[in-house]
């Protein structure tokens, strides 16, 4: 789960050329602007990221000025120039919060605490019914894989000094709608509760030998980033699947294709195509439980794919990038562009190591997010 709302510290601030009331809050790897004098240097505050909502609270009413209801719920956080001034984010004194009586820590996360929730636009005009979803286990998302979230750069600023030789592949990210397309033919679905429990091994061996007595799972399935989907007329993920026959390509193999549905009715077809489009940009082993290698993808593509039927996003090049880029300034620079398609804008790029393993992370180009952002 992303965490929109943590105790953070400043690091630093700054003035803003010509402005008496504000100033620039340096928080990790994050630029926003705060009152004068409301922070010293070394303050603790809560931060809320970009695409947080935050509830309609009376002292959250001060943001009805500077950002738009997410419907009528609440308030959302968006990336915003102030004195030409980029600001990312929000920082709030903890004095405003009477639900931190007790000890806090810096990188804490209240998102829960304080009913912040995350943003996410509507897709295929509008949003999916239950009867659209359907349950795996108790879940709506299956247990056996993961969810397609990359966290953001300015998260990770130990980074920059800790893996400065290592190699990653740069990828174009585009703006559409997170899509997993998976098949496991041991598709045993233990309730949740149980998962948790330092025995669920025996457990988990113990329900595969018994599942027969029950309802066969489903083997096969196609997710949006939260939701495992019914297979239904109209249903944009399904039919994208069903018309590159994806379940021929998985057919026997325990593995998810994760990666990006563009078209027309999608994220206002930022990316200027004229039908749906599937994009891949990881695949997940589902018995191994771990993400293949960029090189390994590319094989297994090569391998059980011959057809070339599935597309993926548009490759940038190998980087050494905290080599190239010294701070998150100058990697917003090099990840800015267009994107694969004439006059639109790159959102960004994701950047994934060659040689560990689930190692990713995203830089989201500053001009895409004050032009192009809903």
């Amino acid at each position: 789960m992303r965490k929109l709302a943590t105790i953070r510290k400043i690091d630093k601030l700054r003035e803003i050329p010509g402005a008496d009331f504000i100033e620039v809050a340096d928080v990790d790897g994050w630029e926003l602007v705060v009152k004068k004098d409301e922070f010293k240097k070394g303050d603790l505050g809560v931060y809320f990221e970009i695409d947080a909502v935050l509830p309609d609270h009376k002292r959250y009413e001060f943001l009805k000025k500077m950002t738009n209801t997410a419907g009528g719920q609440g308030y959302r956080i968006k990336t915003i120039k102030l004195r030409k001034q980029i600001s990312q984010g929000i920082m709030l004194p903890l004095h405003m919060f009477d639900e931190f009586s007790q000890l806090i820590r810096v990188g804490e996360d209240v998102t829960e605490a304080l009913g912040v929730w995350l943003y996410e636009p509507v897709h295929q005009g509008g949003p999916m019914s239950n009867a659209e979803c359907r349950s795996v286990g108790k879940k709506v998302f299956p247990d056996f894989l993961r969810k397609t979230d990359q966290e953001r750069i300015q998260n990770k600023m130990h980074y920059f000094d800790t893996y400065k030789d290592m190699t990653w592949e740069a990828t174009k990210k585009l703006d559409g709608s997170s899509m997993t397309i998976w098949n496991y033919d041991k598709a045993y679905h233990m309730p949740a509760g149980l998962m948790n429990k330092k025995w669920k091994n025996k457990l988990l061996r113990l329900w595969e030998r018994f599942t027969f007595l029950f309802k066969k799972p489903d083997t096969f399935g196609v997710c949006s980033r939260n939701v495992n989907l019914r297979e239904k007329e109209g249903n944009a993920f399904w039919e994208i699947t069903n018309q590159m026959e994806l379940r021929d390509v998985l057919k026997g193999k325990n593995v998810a294709l994760q990666g990006e549905l563009v078209g027309p009715f999608i994220q206002k077809n930022h990316e200027k195509v004229d039908r749906n489009e599937f994009y891949l940009f990881d695949i997940f082993d589902i018995d191994k439980q771990e993400y293949l290698l960029p090189e390994e993808r590319e094989e297994w593509l090569h391998d059980n794919d011959p057809t070339n039927r599935i597309k993926t996003v548009p490759f940038h090049n190998y980087v050494n990038i905290f080599n190239a880029c010294s701070d998150v300034p100058k990697m917003q620079m090099y990840v800015e562009g267009p994107s694969m398609n004439k006059g639109t804008i790159s959102e960004g790029m994701v950047f994934k190591s060659m040689t560990d393993r689930g190692m990713s992370f995203k830089c989201i180009s500053n001009k895409y997010l004050l032009k192009c952002e809903d």
